[in-house]
């Protein structure tokens, strides 16, 4: 399994290790971390090009899965929020190549529509320790790097465009996904803005894809109170409308982030070793569910 797993902006591969060490040890499969590149110092497709490498790189280089003792043509994929977006566009970039197909991948809740989220993240607002939609709105502009909500500009990072998308291109844009997708968004003049195409990129959005079915099968795991439970949804429909084998495991209950509320140790703030206190039934059980899907489709 090449774990795609992280945040674009503020992750490491240490924040991960748990849930990629208790899905290797339940597995009985390898895990790859991808360090990959972070916004706002490197915008996209920085990150996206660093997992689509890596993940090339062990399907399609022999010496790589010997040196990792991994079977080069048993690979999935996985990851979750910003790393399920990833992941998604990853499967599905790679299934454009002449490279052996991937086996299934693991999305969990996805950012999966980009920038086209005004209105399912609104109901994120009715939970108070949610992924609000501010913080979306702060995350998707400084990812991307050239988009421009109010918000967002009072705190300027060096490392953004001088030329930012105005606000209104942008924030009042719908996806509508039946079966095909229908972007209603009017671009501004490319040579003022540099960044506009990267709206329209299946590389930052696979749901703009119109090729999804050679996706492989693909279990999504989403979190009811969870402000990209919407994103999930339309992934899912998607995929399905394409043909693709789609198992969906929704916990109605749950919050963003949930599936590393996994029972086990960790390190104290005294240097001790003690029982995680916030470890939730549910995340083991999406695991176990996960590894299951990967393991039926090896």
């Amino acid at each position: 399994v090449c774990g795609l797993c992280d945040v674009c902006l503020c992750g490491v591969t240490e924040t991960y290790d748990q849930y990629c060490t208790s899905f290797s040890v339940a597995s009985r499969m390898a895990v790859v971390a991808v360090d990959y590149r972070l916004a706002p110092e490197h915008i996209f497709p920085a990150a996206f090009d660093d997992c689509f490498a890596v993940t090339k790189a062990i399907v399609g280089d022999g010496a790589i899965a010997t040196q990792l003792a991994i079977n080069s043509s048993l690979v999935s994929t996985g990851g979750d929020s910003a790393g399920g977006g990833l992941t998604a566009a990853v499967a599905l970039h790679m299934s454009r190549t002449d490279l052996p197909p991937l086996r299934s991948q693991v999305v969990i809740y996805p950012c999966a529509r980009g920038p086209f989220f005004n209105h399912t993240w609104l109901s994120a607002y009715r939970i108070p320790n949610g992924l609000p939609p501010k913080a979306m709105f702060h995350f998707m502009s400084l990812y991307i790097g050239g988009l421009d909500n109010t918000e967002t500009r009072t705190d300027q990072i060096e490392h953004q465009s001088p030329d930012l998308l105005p606000a209104e291109t942008w924030k009042n844009a719908t996806l509508r996904v039946e079966g095909d997708v229908d972007v209603e968004l009017e671009m501004p003049p490319a040579d003022k803005y540099p960044y506009a195409k990267s709206l329209l990129s299946d590389a930052l959005s696979a749901l703009l894809a119109g090729d999804l079915e050679h996706v492989p099968p693909t279990i999504v795991v989403l979190a009811g109170m969870d402000a990209l439970h919407d994103d999930g949804l339309l992934y899912v429909r998607r995929l399905r409308a394409s043909g693709v084998e789609v198992e969906l495991h929704d916990y109605p209950s749950m919050v963003h982030a949930f599936t590393g509320l996994l029972p086990g140790k960790i390190r104290s703030l005294t240097g001790g070793v003690e029982d995680f206190p916030l470890a939730v039934p549910e995340a083991l059980d999406s695991l176990l569910k996960s590894v299951d899907f990967v393991r039926r489709h090896i």
